[in-house]
């Protein structure tokens, strides 16, 4: 696959796979490259991409934008509202957007496209009825729009968008975040419930002053969390089906809320009616709408508060109950130890103590004084991929100290969620 490549599959109505074609793709397939047809040359050169309802749009290394799949609304940016089965250059830069060559990011929502431009300043194209341009009046456009509200000054410029269905968020230089567009569920998070036509301040919990100290903002279907600098993260919204994650199922709520237990949030990620946050330790945790398994946790309750998501899955073999043994070449001892997908224990020991656990938890010592190395066995059938160390008394497995693989990244689409792994591996 050559660099910057893309590679789509699904449903390919409207062409919205972008390989010339309108036909569904059940494994992915080479987008082709700008007035190409079907079996064309590949398109290459993107850096990054964002999907919305119906189309795809992508920014290449010249800093550009193309788009390819449903156009009815004018979200792909060339000026038609034509569908387009292959990419079609974005157009309209005009001087107050800095011209050409400009674009650092690039967000689809339902049926528009934002782009954050290198000074700080976000544009917009597509459907417009609710605000989304957010140039100031509820109308739709062709061609790139400037937002009201955003890039004006250091603080207030744009550093990351994020699309939801209706609405529009950017974080600001200054750790503040300011929203547009639909408001009636309350994504705006400025303690109204309307539309909002140019950049609004989110306020800050409980509707005091300004939301301040956010690292990262996701917006979703009708709602947007954001993660502090602490790793705290805010919500605001649509919240009922738990999506808000502070234990309520609030109709609206438009002023952003806690996410209970949530603590070292290192990413964020919202979907059509549930969001994920991805730990310090790689774990994954979600909340909201789970009828289709989106939360990962096993089961298609919703919840209203952060739960675990299995990354990987049950493994077999656990619980499982292990008798390890250890001698020093004139004495031994040996001890019951129980692993579980959520523990690793290592057996401790030394010259006054062998066992699991704290102190008092440990057996007698009955180890000690032999001038032999201290080896260490056991009875009993491990889990699939964990292994014991007959050195050390130490279990590891593959998915290290809590048998879980390790998330680096974790992404939400409308009714689903994957994580990408250190493994490199990617779960859905």
């Amino acid at each position: 696959m050559a660099s910057g490549a893309v590679k789509c599959w699904g449903q390919g109505q409207f062409g919205r796979l972008g390989n010339g074609q309108i036909a569904n793709a059940t494994a992915p397939v080479d987008v082709v490259g700008v007035g190409q047809s079907s079996g064309g040359t590949p398109l290459t050169s993107i850096r990054s991409l964002s999907a919305g309802a119906r189309h795809t749009c992508g920014v290449t290394t010249a800093s550009g934008v193309v788009c390819w799949g449903d156009g009815q609304s004018g979200q792909r940016g060339d000026g038609t509202t034509l569908d387009a089965d292959a990419p079609a250059v974005v157009t309209g830069w005009t001087a107050d957007l800095g011209g050409s060559g400009q674009v650092v990011q690039v967000a689809a929502g339902d049926e528009y496209t934002c782009a954050l431009l290198t000074g700080g300043a976000v544009a917009c194209w597509g459907f417009g009825e609710d605000g989304e341009m957010g140039n100031g009046a509820a109308t739709s456009h062709l061609l790139p729009v400037r937002v009201i509200g955003v890039g004006g000054g250091r603080d207030a410029r744009a550093v990351q968008i994020s699309a939801g269905s209706v609405h529009v968020c950017a974080r600001t230089a200054g750790g503040g975040v300011k929203c547009w567009g639909g408001g009636g569920q309350g994504q705006i998070g400025n303690g109204s419930s309307v539309d909002a036509t140019s950049a609004q301040d989110v306020v800050g919990v409980g509707g005091v002053s300004t939301l301040t100290g956010i690292a990262e903002i996701a917006a979703g279907g009708d709602e947007t969390c954001a993660r502090t600098t602490g790793g705290a993260v805010r919500c605001w919204g649509a919240g009922t089906r738990g999506q808000l994650g502070d234990g309520t199922t609030t109709l609206v709520q438009n002023t952003p809320v806690a996410v209970t237990g949530a603590a070292g949030v290192r990413s964020l990620a919202v979907g059509g009616q549930h969001a994920c946050a991805t730990d310090a330790d790689g774990g994954v945790q979600c909340w909201g709408y789970n009828a289709g398994g989106q939360i990962g946790d096993g089961g298609t309750a919703n919840t209203a508060t952060p739960v675990a998501t299995r990354t990987s899955g049950p493994q077999a073999g656990f619980p499982a109950t292990i008798t390890v043994g250890v001698t020093d070449g004139v004495r031994s001892a040996s001890t019951s130890v129980t692993l579980t997908e959520a523990s690793a224990p290592r057996v401790r020991y030394g010259a006054d103590h062998f066992g699991v656990g704290s102190a008092s938890q440990q057996i007698a010592p009955t180890v000690g004084g032999g001038s032999g190395t201290p080896t260490f066995a056991f009875s009993g059938t491990l889990p699939t991929g964990v292994s014991f160390n007959v050195s050390t008394g130490t279990f590891t497995g593959p998915l290290a100290s809590d048998w879980r693989e390790r998330v680096t990244q974790v992404v939400a689409g409308h009714d689903h969620a994957c994580a990408l792994t250190t493994g490199g591996t990617v779960k859905c």
